[in-house]
């Protein structure tokens, strides 16, 4: 959560909100939102709930009162996961005048440009995203000191029987104080006397309307330190629920089997797959454990092939180690288990059983959140047997793993262990539920089932009805293959009492959705036309609340049904962005900067030595050590005029009224590339933390230094510095391997932040790793394609990795689209490096750029600057021989040095360009100037680019990733040195 302003005072509120299904025991819970740093803790001081329960489909409606008691204004961030089969349907959030503000549902991409654009004014937006698998993030914005403030969270979700075959609803929150209760829960089809209340909600009224149960109760006090709820014995019979949404009718049913499933034959060998990736150590062992040991109970012999799943260059799993256990002596591979190290990102390539391995089913215990490599299991194909996909993680990715099981041979499945219990989950290993088949249908369109088998001896079914009588028929497969016939008539329900809407259809979509998210990759149009028709958060929506009607005016989002869309109806017609001349008047722009930089690259500057008063051109002192006094004071005011200056207001005089460029040669526009560069070589500052970990790790020696690392792991785990500095050791060490795998757990790390992921690939193009920097720079620009860092750094990538086609056309992207206007200058950046990559690429297709821009301008030095956290003012400095520093208050040298305009709101780039470098030292030095937000760690990391002979065949390239500690530090990074000629 980023800081509003340097002068404002923030507390992160870290809390979970814990959704508990009917299979998780009663127990005391922490606080909903917990602010360490706050001097009271926010208080929950009224809940409104309101629940429709349809067979074991539960929707609930939270409407939950905040009070910050603390003099501070306050602003909170809440990361919770999900269960398998729960999912956000709606979220609200009151306004500062007391109205409750529904969510709209917007691109996830479009939701978290408008959040950070409106938060950096100081507005009041609230986002409620998805981030990787089933983790969930509340971002709202602000808590009022003293004032209370309601938010409202709608969560579907499904309840599994017991044992003893009843159903379970447990309030999906812990009460832990006294707080204001109103609670109305429908069970639908159900006779009130079937309900038994928990003994915390003895006292309210269970009555039966409309041949359903309602649970009524309002409580001006109410406390319970344990999940408070209710349950009732789960239906034998066939629950068909109806409602209409957008114009549809949409059905939810629910079929009980009697279909006992058949025995499974008694495995000879295994293949167990363990995902011993980083994030692996958030499970829950005891529970893996208990489930391998009653298993493996049940066998008087059987050969068992352990393969250790983590991050690899290559799509294969550690060396596989195979253990014999007889009689259910199972100690060796527990010992084996018990020793893994936890360590690396989640490579899904490896989730499989290699060619050459006996086995005649397998496990994979993993939580399927997949951050490396393609990000994608391999397909049955590649495990061609039975395979049970096992997780033990409150944060997981249950639709990756359930379709990687589902789509083996041999009936595999996903097993939960979260909800299910040992005894539960080893007869599902032993045994082969029937498969869901469609057969003839008729009044229904498109079915979907959130798996292919019965989960507890219940199908579960979701569609949409195209007339008011349908009627499904069905098979089920059995172990034989034979099929048995069943049939089902779905009528559309006649009109009553709701006391959430449209579960029926929310709950098709969820389905739907789900069963898309397996393959992302292939079907993110579709699921993001599914989140924002109705409504859910998913991997590619989000929910997006705003307050004023000017900013849903100005980002060109609907706000929801009511008086604030019809006014916004009214007037949007005449706000609407012309795009493409929008567009051309950029283009326009762009050549008059360009021209600018033509003009000075064209222009003869001296290599003599500068006359004694050359320090008199600059803006604000005479002589270097005088700068260096005054800078801090004249930093704030004409530093800051300078930055959002029209670029010619950068230049010398002699610059700004420069021609538009011209072509260099009527046949090749892009020419001089061949142009023969100063003899320059690069060197780039030896890194050296000086923790005492990277200390420990420099100290140990080859063979214990993984150990040594793996002793520091568990104090650093969401610490990117630790991370990379612990990689640059064992990188120096010269033990690739191993540093490509504790980098790659910078993936592992607040889920899907873009800004981790830039960190990580930077530094794998450092390492030469570009092929896997390539996925991490696609998901970044799947993550933010409205930052033009985002375009820029894919279109490097893939020009190192020699893809020049499509590295121009991100460039071109970078360069030709209006962007915001705190990237300053970047697309003159991108610009440059089209051009250069055009001129050493022969044969590339050129004809969608605009003639004004095609022109090499090749340098004898050049260094780019970039970093990782936004709302970030870092400062490049180039001492040059003539020792003449040229910075944001001095930008152009005696020998024509040039750096671009300062960039102080977001993450860079700011560019050193020198045409004719004078022979010597050219020291590149970063300093932090300041930032206004809250960084990713005590730390903001750079990412610098230093080449020589750019834009020529002779082009040279050298990255470097390091990090500044704080405000006013710094470093050099690295130097030219030029020989004479």
């Amino acid at each position: 959560m980023t800081l509003l302003s340097a002068v404002r005072t923030v507390r992160r509120l870290a809390g979970i909100l814990l959704l508990v299904s009917s299979a998780a025991a009663a127990q005391s819970l922490p606080p909903l939102i917990h602010a360490p740093q706050a001097a009271q803790p926010i208080q929950l001081v009224a809940a409104a709930i309101k629940a429709e329960v349809a067979g074991t489909l539960a929707t609930t409606r939270i409407e939950l009162t905040f009070l910050n008691p603390n003099p501070r204004q306050l602003e909170g961030e809440l990361q919770f996961p999900l269960l398998d089969g729960q999912d956000v349907t709606g979220f609200a959030l009151e306004s500062l005048d007391g109205q409750m503000l529904p969510a709209v549902p917007v691109s996830k991409r479009r939701g978290q440009e408008v959040f950070e654009s409106i938060e950096r004014r100081g507005a009041d937006p609230a986002l409620l995203e998805q981030t990787l698998g089933n983790n969930f993030k509340l971002r709202v914005y602000p808590l009022m000191p003293g004032k209370a403030r309601r938010v409202s969270l709608e969560i579907s979700e499904l309840l599994l029987p017991d044992r003893d075959g009843r159903v379970s609803y447990r309030l999906p929150l812990n009460l832990g104080a006294d707080t204001k209760l109103s609670l109305a829960i429908k069970l639908h089809g159900l006779a009130a006397d079937k309900v038994r209340l928990a003994p915390e909600l003895r006292g309210a009224e269970v009555v039966s309307r409309h041949g359903d149960a309602l649970v009524l109760l309002e409580r001006a006090r109410f406390a319970s330190q344990n999940l408070i709820g209710l349950s009732w014995p789960a239906q034998t019979v066939e629950t068909v629920f109806s409602d209409r949404f957008d114009g549809a009718d949409f059905f939810h049913a629910e079929i009980p089997l009697d279909l006992a499933p058949a025995p499974r034959p008694a495995p000879k060998a295994l293949a167990l797959i363990w995902d011993a990736s980083g994030s692996g150590a958030a499970r829950d062992y005891e529970r893996e454990f208990a489930l391998l040991d009653a298993y493996f109970k049940t066998f008087a012999r059987l050969k068992v092939t352990l393969l250790l799943a983590r991050e690899k260059a290559t799509d294969v799993a550690e060396p596989p180690h195979e253990f014999t256990i007889v009689d259910g002596n199972w100690q060796a591979l527990r010992a084996a288990l018990q020793a893994v190290a936890y360590d690396g990102a989640s490579n899904p390539a490896a989730w499989h059983v290699p060619a050459g391995v006996d086995a005649d089913i397998a496990l994979l215990f993993s939580d399927g959140l997949a951050n490396w490599g393609s990000g994608r299991a391999a397909g049955a194909d590649r495990t061609a047997l039975p395979l049970y996909a096992v997780n033990a993680a409150a944060a997981g990715n249950a639709n990756l793993l359930r379709e990687l099981a589902e789509s083996s041979t041999g009936g595999g499945q996903y097993l939960d262990l979260n909800r299910l219990e040992t005894a539960q989950a080893v007869a599902e290993l032993q045994q082969i539920r029937p498969r869901f088949q469609v057969g003839q249908v008729s009044g229904i369109a498109d079915l979907v089932a959130p798996s292919l088998y019965p989960q507890q001896g219940r199908l579960r079914l979701a569609g949409r009805l195209t007339q008011a009588d349908a009627t499904l028929n069905y098979s089920l497969q059995l172990a034989d293959g034979k099929f048995t016939q069943h049939s089902l008539r779905i009528q559309s329900a006649p009109e009553s009492i709701e006391l959430v809407a449209a579960v029926a259809a929310k709950r098709w979509a969820g389905y739907r959705i789900a069963q898309l998210e397996a393959r992302r990759h292939l079907h993110s149009a579709e699921i993001e036309r599914l989140g924002s028709r109705f409504g859910l958060v998913s991997s590619q929506t989000s929910l997006l609340v705003l307050e004023s009607l000017d900013d849903y005016l100005r980002y060109r989002i609907t706000p929801p049904a009511g008086p604030l869309r019809n006014e916004y109806l009214a007037r949007s017609g005449k706000t609407e962005a012309d795009s493409p001349a929008q567009r051309s008047r950029h283009l326009d722009d762009l050549a008059r900067r360009f021209g600018e930089v033509v003009a000075w690259w064209q222009r003869d500057f001296p290599k003599d030595a500068p006359p004694k008063l050359v320090a008199k051109a600059e803006p604000a002192a005479v002589g270097a050590a005088v700068r260096e006094a005054v800078m801090g004071d004249m930093r704030a005011s004409e530093s800051r005029r300078a930055s959002a200056a029209p670029a010619a207001a950068m230049q010398p005089m002699a610059l700004m009224a420069a021609p538009s460029p011209v072509p260099a040669a009527a046949g090749n526009p892009v020419a001089a590339a061949g142009a023969t560069p100063a003899q320059a070589s690069i060197q780039l500052q030896k890194w050296q933390p000086d923790a005492a970990y990277a200390q420990r790790l420099r100290a140990a020696n080859d063979a214990e230094r993984y150990a040594v690392y793996l002793d520091e792991l568990p104090g650093h785990r969401n610490s990117t510095a630790f991370f990379l500095d612990a990689a640059d050791v064992f990188f120096d060490k010269g033990q690739t391997d191993l540093a490509l795998r504790v980098l790659s757990n910078l993936a592992e790390i607040d889920l899907e932040s873009r800004h981790v992921l830039r960190i990580l690939a930077y530094r794998l193009l450092q390492a030469g790793q570009t092929q896997q920097a390539l996925p991490l720079l696609q998901r970044v620009r799947e993550l933010a394609p409205e930052e033009p860092q985002s375009w820029r750094d894919l279109g490097l990538a893939l020009a190192a990795d020699g893809q020049g086609q499509a590295a121009l056309d991100a460039l071109w992207e970078t360069a030709a689209r209006p962007w915001d206007g705190r990237f300053t200058d970047i697309d003159l950046t991108a610009l440059a490096e089209l051009n250069a990559l055009i001129a050493r690429t022969p044969g590339l297709d050129s004809g969608r750029i605009d003639p004004r821009l095609l022109r090499n301008l090749p340098l004898d030095l050049r260094a780019v600057l970039a970093w990782d956290a936004d709302n970030t003012d870092i400062d490049l400095w180039v001492i040059d021989p003539n020792g003449e520093k040229t910075y944001y208050g001095h930008p152009l040298s005696y020998q024509g040095g040039k750096l671009s305009r300062d960039f102080t709101a977001g993450y860079g780039p700011e560019t050193y360009s020198l045409k004719t470098a004078k022979p010597g030292r050219y020291e590149i030095r970063a300093q932090f100037y300041g930032h206004r937000q809250q960084v990713l760690s005590p730390y903001t990391t750079l990412m610098l680019r230093l080449s020589t002979g750019f834009g020529t065949a002779a082009q040279k390239d050298a990255n470097v990733t390091l990090r500044l500690s704080g405000q006013k530090d710094e470093v050099l990074v690295g130097s030219f040195e030029v020989a004479g000629k």
